[in-house]
């Protein structure tokens, strides 16, 4: 049977955890650190139950549909019109019903009344019994916080990283409301919570989870320091944008030629920035040492993981208010496959690398600081497998998926405790 099913849980058996999952949409083609925590639920013997507004239009893998993720999914609906039919589709059920009636009569009301009509057509979806109440969208969340509340569950929110341009977000007065709430809030770095603080967030329980790694989709595979006219292979993957720095390895893969060292630079992704990097390749006539490949997925990204020597996230410091690399995601997908790893002191980047041990980090808007980082590590071939398989232990240890599931489940267990 294929979802979406509202069940509620069964009853309990053992000390497996009921966990309720909120969200924006679900299934969610841009969600990953949601799913990998639906799947740790699963796998440490816990039940998850998800609701959410809207739904992306996919095709759920053989993994999400072997733990039940397929199924007991609920969405709310994204118009007034889907939330009415989807709400009667369930009160006329008589014990939906009555469990929705308790519930708001002991919820708190917002002031309009739009958003009160919005909150009595929505109290079903918060009528499970759950141990603990994960949510993964602020707007959400705060939208159902009244009912939240009144369902007396522990909440925990993950913040997900400063809201993109043009995403609709929530007011600082309700982002502290809907925060002050919360048992506890996970990160994935401690910039990320100063990031969310500056913008508003409210709590003395920021706990750092980094954003987990499938280790077995990136094949550990050190390659030796290039000898003789092996030409040097470096590696960025990510959003082709001014944010993300590019500019300034193609600056460096300029001196690197300049001192007669044979390096290919590989940028990875699309975005509105290649044609202003285009046209810097043009005027430094790199045209030999560097490619935009353009977005790659699947085996083809992985190719290029393979093949590279080096990997260079120069991300940019913000303003404060502009995009900030909060974790980096692609630094462990690089130290995974093994790959040095060299990043922007920018962001989260930082607490991700243990520098010189496990990867090096350099300024951000500093080529030069590239330039010799990669010098240095050039004239040390015979520690490259050393720091390769650093990198290699560092991932399987922080950030693989088995790791965070059971730092994920730790952390509910202790709410749930107290």
């Amino acid at each position: 049977m294929k979802g979406p099913v509202f069940k509620h849980f069964d009853k309990k058996d053992g000390q497996a955890l009921d966990i309720l999952t909120v969200a924006a949409n679900y299934p969610s083609q841009v969600q990953p650190w949601m799913i990998n925590h639906l799947y740790q639920i699963e796998k440490n013997g816990g039940t998850n139950r998800i609701v959410s507004i809207g739904k992306d239009d996919m095709v759920f893998d053989q993994a999400l549909q072997s733990c039940d993720l397929s199924k007991y999914y609920w969405n709310l609906g994204e118009s007034h019109q889907a939330l009415v039919t989807n709400a009667v589709k369930q009160l006329v059920n008589p014990a939906t019903l009555g469990r929705t009636v308790r519930l708001l009569s002991k919820a708190g009301w917002p002031d309009s009344l739009k958003k009160k009509i919005v909150q009595a057509i929505s109290a079903y979806s918060m009528t499970f019994k759950p141990d603990l109440i994960h949510c993964h969208s602020e707007p959400v969340g705060a939208r159902l916080n009244h009912l939240i509340k009144a369902n007396g569950a522990p909440l925990i929110h993950t913040f997900h990283g400063q809201t993109p341009v043009g995403v609709p977000t929530i007011s600082r007065e309700l982002r502290a409301q809907y925060t002050r709430h919360a048992r506890a809030i996970l990160v994935n770095t401690r910039f990320a919570q100063k990031q969310y603080e500056a913008l508003g967030a409210v709590n003395d329980n920021f706990i750092v989870v980094p954003q987990g790694t499938d280790i077995e989709q990136w094949p550990f595979n050190p390659k030796p320091c290039p000898t003789g006219e092996e030409p040097l292979q470096l590696l960025t993957v990510g959003r082709v944008v001014e944010e993300k720095g590019h500019k300034y390895v193609i600056d460096a893969v300029d001196q690197l030629r300049k001192d007669n060292i044979n390096a290919h630079y590989h940028i990875v992704g699309r975005g509105p920035e290649i044609d202003t990097l285009q046209e810097q390749i043009n005027r430094l006539q790199l045209h030999n040492e560097i490619t935009i490949h353009g977005l790659l997925t699947g085996d083809a990204l992985k190719q290029q993981y393979q093949q590279a020597h080096i990997f260079v996230l120069p991300s940019l410091k913000g303003n404060g208010e502009t995009w900030e690399e909060t974790q980096g995601v692609v630094v462990q997908e690089a130290q995974a496959s093994g790959l040095l790893v060299i990043g922007a002191d920018s962001g989260g980047i930082a607490e991700c690398i243990d520098d010189g041990e496990n990867g090096f980090v350099v300024p951000d808007r500093d080529a030069s600081a590239i330039y010799h980082t990669v010098k240095q590590l050039i004239s040390a071939p015979d520690r490259w497998k050393q720091w390769q398989q650093n990198g290699r232990d560092w991932v399987t240890a922080n950030y693989s998926l088995d790791a965070i599931g059971k730092r994920v489940v730790s952390i509910y267990q202790s709410i749930i405790a107290k």
